[in-house]
């Protein structure tokens, strides 16, 4: 709605007609970051109107012909987004079943018109992907009780925050809610706890919640949750999460389908990995994602000695310093039969290491193996190509010494391998 209305409406129809602006995340930024983009942000209309975008409105400084100048603060929810504009005004709302508008930037405003289209009620997927989406479209999410059937709820990357997260577990209307999608919005501890609190959505089976500043409070807020039965996979990536909250997931006894869990790039340690390989009701354990924790010779001594998990077919350690004593303790474990992927890149493994890892047996699904910065050269790589367990169809080893005499010893053993 014009603040201002000037007797020369035509004319600024027509400039408002003819700008387009793009929209970015400027609002959702704080101040300071703000204030340093407004320095170098400007947006060129034509020869007699310039642009600036402010935190909450837009401004157009109009430049009659008469000289006299006329500021004009406007704010208008525009639906700009075509595929916006289209489901909106789609003639069939009982076909809508997915909307996915990931990456089309449209803010607070778009979200508000989506979630007043109440006849909808077979949308099953909601896909809002880096969409600058804060507070007060998360909170209009949460208000539509229309959504009965949704199952998935992908806002990754948007700035909804914690108080976004309290609004969006306040909602008892999802109760076929199958997967939530939070990742990158900087919920921190308080969001994690709100979403702990919510007692409907009973289907819940896949929830990612990483990079969102979670501590081990909010770890072990969330781990107090007992109506998420069904969850199989849990990724808190890049979080700040210790011993103390991977011990607290540990003992939620709610949790024992989890089949998944990804808590790389924390700093769970030894001491939380050995609290970890004591989870034996973990029974479905397939995928382990432990890089990039400060994890070293004792915590892999630790994973060795795990007898309970079977299943797990994916284990991820790359980028700690297990070295050589580490590996060859992991290289002793006979209960990983459905191994089929190991990330050990960047551990500080050598000769030693590597010929552990060759004289493996029980690994004869091992199809992956990750070994890139490591310290291996060509006669380590001769050592691992006297496996005689393993069908390597993938074998990184980029930023190691390794040269054309490894690799043709490799080439031998698996000659359809694919060498990075």
């Amino acid at each position: 709605m014009l603040d201002q209305v000037t007797n020369n409406r035509p004319k600024l129809d027509e400039i408002l007609e003819r700008t387009k602006v793009i929209e970015s995340k400027q609002k959702c930024k704080p101040k300071n970051v703000q204030q340093e983009e407004e320095k170098n942000t400007s947006v060129d209309t034509t020869t007699t109107t310039t642009m600036e975008r402010t935190s909450t409105k837009k401004k157009i400084k109009i430049i009659e012909d008469n000289d006299v100048t006329t500021n004009i603060t406007f704010d208008i929810p525009e639906i700009k987004c075509l595929e916006l504009r289209k489901l909106v005004e789609d003639p069939n709302p009982l076909d809508i079943t997915t909307v996915d508008l990931r990456k089309k930037f449209i803010g607070d405003e778009g979200v508000m018109l989506l979630s007043k289209k109440n006849s909808w009620i077979n949308l099953t997927r909601l896909i809002l992907q880096d969409n600058n989406i804060c507070v007060k479209g998360a909170t209009a999410i949460s208000r539509n009780n229309s959504w009965v059937n949704l199952t998935k709820l992908d806002l990754w990357s948007n700035f909804i925050g914690s108080e976004g997260a309290s609004m969006l577990a306040n909602n008892i209307s999802w109760k076929n809610l199958a997967i939530l999608i939070l990742s990158d919005n900087n919920i921190g501890d308080d969001g994690a706890a709100a979403l702990s609190s919510n007692n409907s959505w009973v289907s819940l089976k896949e929830l990612y919640l990483g990079s969102n500043n979670i501590s081990d409070k909010g770890a072990s807020a969330l781990s107090s949750n007992k109506s998420w039965p069904n969850l199989t996979i849990l990724n808190l990536s890049i979080n700040e999460i210790s011993t103390e909250g991977i011990t607290a997931i540990c003992n939620n006894k709610t949790w024992e389908n989890l089949s998944e869990l990804d808590v790389g790039s924390n700093n769970i340690g030894d001491d939380g990995v050995a609290v970890l390989c004591k989870k034996e009701s973990w029974t479905k354990l397939a995928k382990l994602n432990l890089g990039s924790n400060h994890i070293g010779k004792k915590g892999a001594v630790a994973l060795s000695s795990t007898n309970s998990w079977r299943y797990l077919s994916e284990l991820n350690l790359s980028n700690n310093t297990i070295g050589d004593k580490g590996v060859v303790a992991l290289s002793s474990n006979k209960s990983w039969t459905s191994l089929k992927e190991l990330n050990l890149h960047g551990n500080k493994i050598g000769a030693e290491g590597i010929a552990a890892l060759s004289n493996t047996k029980s690994w004869t699904k091992l199809e992956t193996l990750w070994l890139g910065s490591n310290n291996i050269g060509d006669n380590e790589a001769a050592v691992l190509s006297k496996n005689v367990s393993w069908n390597l169809k993938t074998l990184s080893l980029v930023k190691n010494d390794v040269n054309d005499l490894g690799r043709t010893a490799l080439k031998l053993r698996w000659p359809t391998i694919e060498l990075l």
